[in-house]
C-alpha cells in the first residue's frame, strides 16, 4: 500500500498523530472538523494494514487462536472484531469514518459528533472540544483518538516489525 509516499504502518500512525495535533490546534471550526474526520479515517483504516500483514499467516494456529477463529482461516472481517475487543474505542473511529460517508454505522443511529462548549453549555461550532455522543455518553474525540493511537502504537511496537 502506498498513498503519497506513506507506505508503512509507522507512516500511517504518524499521519494519525499529525491529524490529532491539527485538530487540537485548529483555530477555526472547519479545520477542526476536517482534522477530526481525517484522524478517525486514518485510525480506522489501520485495520487494512493489519489485514495485509496477517493474511500471509491466515492459517497459522497462533494467529487463529489470537483472533478467536477455529475451523477456518482468518479473514478480513476477523481483524476489526479483534481490534474492537482489544481497543473498544475503535468503534467511535469507525462511526466517524463511516458517518463521514453518509452511511449508517451498524444500525447505531444514536452515534453523533458535534462541538460542545463544555458540560451543560450551548452548542458552539467555533470553540470547545469535539464530542462523540453515543446514546447519552459524551466522549472527547481527542481522548478517543489518543487511546486508539496508543493501541496501534503498542501493537506495532510489540508484535509487528514490518507491515
Amino acid at each position: 500500500m502506498n498513498s503519497f509516499g506513506i507506505n508503512t504502518v509507522s507512516g500511517m500512525l504518524s499521519k494519525a498523530e499529525r491529524e490529532l495535533e491539527r485538530m487540537e490546534s485548529a483555530i477555526d471550526s472547519f479545520s477542526k472538523r476536517d482534522a477530526a474526520i481525517n484522524c478517525a479515517l486514518t485510525i480506522w483504516h489501520l485495520n487494512d494494514w493489519l489485514w495485509v500483514a496477517s493474511k500471509r499467516f491466515k492459517n497459522d494456529p497462533a494467529l487463529m487462536k489470537e483472533m478467536g477463529v477455529s475451523g477456518r482461516s482468518v479473514n478480513e472481517n476477523d481483524i476489526p472484531a479483534w481490534v474492537e475487543r482489544n481497543c473498544p474505542d475503535i468503534v467511535y473511529c469507525q462511526a466517524v469514518a463511516t458517518g463521514s460517508k453518509h452511511v449508517r454505522f451498524n444500525n447505531r443511529n444514536t452515534t453523533d459528533t458535534q462541538f460542545h462548549d463544555g458540560p451543560g453549555g450551548a452548542m458552539m461550532w467555533d470553540s470547545g472540544p469535539i464530542l462523540i455522543i453515543d446514546n447519552n455518553e459524551r466522549r472527547d474525540a481527542a481522548d478517543v483518538y489518543i487511546n486508539c493511537i496508543g493501541f496501534w502504537r503498542s501493537l506495532h511496537r510489540d508484535y509487528i516489525v514490518t507491515y
